[in-house]
């Protein structure tokens, strides 16, 4: 209903449960008397009592614009009909219409994102509430959408089922996850319906209207499942870059530390749903919906893709480099980095700087210290993607065996692996170990001897990664990534 807000004069907009009527600076909402499988309003008490509950709900984020709930009376002075009064918004104030027409929003986007910040903070929360959001209820919100669109003839098939298997992977390795977004208090009694188009930048503070009233639990989710709605709407209309800045602002103001994984799994979530929507509305005749339907249903696909949590295994001799490769993954990427070195040492309780050099398979080099490095690394690893991060494994991986078991645990916690073996001249890797044992204080006690003896299995699932002098071993490892 939000065409009509801001036109001069009077004016009307209609949908299929009510009507607003615009005059001067007000609007006048109306529900209209019927009744559907999701709403009733079929009495004037219900009709009241939905328009109450819409005013108390939008005045927790905006309520300079929700006025009062009224009544039209007759000539007697009788009630004959609840009215919601509003403030009319300008319609060329809309978001939606600014970002349509080139305007410079960045401030704009700042303030919604500090709005909406301060709203979720401030957001309740309870059991009841939290239940929407169990790996369960998110399981069965997903399968019974996919299931929905089966029968929508203009929705790719092939297409909805790599979304059903995407989602589904995400979910069963994220079970510690979806615990600890609960136990923290992250799932609110939220907004439920971000869209551009009902929020207006009017300063000094935007306005964001309609939440969503006649179900409850379809406005109670996870902060990033409500930011996220926002966030793919922006996507869609065409302004990733607004999309950016609103998460990174949001993120400022909350603090909020949420893997990126989950933000995508949610922006693929709302995608998918109004996907649905827009290709059930073609079949009711709207034939402008066809497009939509698709693209939305391939901004969830894409989103699913980069919410899949990764094992990254960066591997080599040494003096070949994958230490300082995982490191500038980890600066790019933004992803954690476990290195063999470091944790070996936390194992045997001595700062990672000492050196501990022996001779090969020896002391806390022996085939037995080897093994619970190799153990603890991984098992980091699972508990990190078990909560939605992606990680990156720095070790020399040079024993087949212990490839082995680094695919057999990311496919326990549904993440994908990618392996990538840096390789070098011996040269080069010799000047490169000398130069870092002058130096001192890198946790890698392997020197020259070492690296000519060290045993190094054949890594044919590898990518091979040139490290050499002059390579870009970031660029050929980011270029690879899905």
């Amino acid at each position: 209903m939000h065409e009509s807000y801001g036109q001069a004069g009077a004016g009307v907009a209609e949908t299929h449960c009510g009507v607003v009527f615009f005059n001067g600076e007000r609007a006048y909402k109306f529900k209209k008397p019927v009744r559907f499988e999701f709403v009733d309003f079929s009495t004037r008490e219900k009709r009241r009592a939905a328009l109450v509950r819409e005013l108390e709900l939008n005045s927790r984020i905006s309520p300079e614009a929700y006025l009062d709930v009224m009544d039209l009376v007759d000539s007697n002075g009788e009630a004959v009909e609840p009215v919601l009064v509003m403030k009319r918004m300008p319609a060329n104030r809309s978001l939606a219409h600014l970002v349509s027409a080139g305007a410079d929003v960045e401030d704009c986007m700042t303030a919604i994102a500090r709005k909406i910040a301060e709203f979720h903070l401030s957001a309740l929360t309870s059991a009841e509430i939290s239940s929407v959001a169990t790996l369960e209820a998110l399981a069965a919100n997903w399968s019974a959408n996919l299931d929905e669109m089966a029968g929508i003839a203009v929705l790719e098939a092939d297409s909805i089922g790599r979304c059903r298997e995407l989602a589904s992977r995400y979910l069963l390795g994220r079970r510690a996850l979806f615990e600890s977004r609960i136990r923290s208090g992250c799932i609110k009694d939220g907004h439920g319906d971000l869209l551009a188009a009902d929020i207006f930048c009017i300063d000094p503070v935007p306005v964001i209207l309609d939440c969503i009233e006649f179900d409850d639990r379809l406005r109670w989710g996870d902060v990033i499942s409500d930011i996220a709605f926002l966030v793919m709407d922006l996507e869609q209309l065409g302004h990733l870059e607004l999309a950016q800045i609103l998460l990174r602002r949001y993120h400022e103001f909350t603090g909020e530390t949420a893997p990126d994984t989950l933000m995508h799994h949610y922006i693929a979530l709302r995608a998918l749903i109004r996907s649905k929507v827009a290709g059930l509305r073609f079949g009711q005749g709207d034939a402008d919906s066809s497009g939509q339907a698709a693209k939305l249903l391939g901004i969830s696909e894409a989103h699913l893709r980069r919410a899949q949590v990764c094992f990254l295994t960066v591997g080599g001799r040494p003096g070949t480099g994958k230490s300082t490769l995982a490191a500038a993954l980890s600066e790019h990427l933004g992803w954690p980095v476990l290195r063999s070195d470091v944790i070996r040492k936390e194992l045997a309780g001595v700062p990672p700087g000492e050196n501990w050099a022996s001779d090969l398979g020896e002391g806390i080099y022996s085939e037995s210290w080897n093994h619970r490095t190799y153990e603890a690394m991984i098992e980091q690893a699972k508990v990190l993607a078990s909560l939605g991060e992606p990680v990156i494994l720095d070790a020399s991986w040079s024993r087949a065996e212990e490839r082995v078991i680094a695919r057999a645990a990311a496919a326990e916690v549904h993440a994908d692996i990618i392996e990538a073996e840096c390789r070098c001249s011996e040269d080069v890797a010799l000047e490169r170990i000398s130069r870092r044992r002058a130096e001192g204080m890198d946790p890698s006690d392997a020197d020259e001897r070492v690296a000519r003896e060290m045993r190094f299995d054949s890594w044919p699932e590898a990518l091979v990664i040139d490290t050499g002098d002059g390579a870009s071993p970031l660029e050929q490892v980011v270029g690879c990534l899905p």
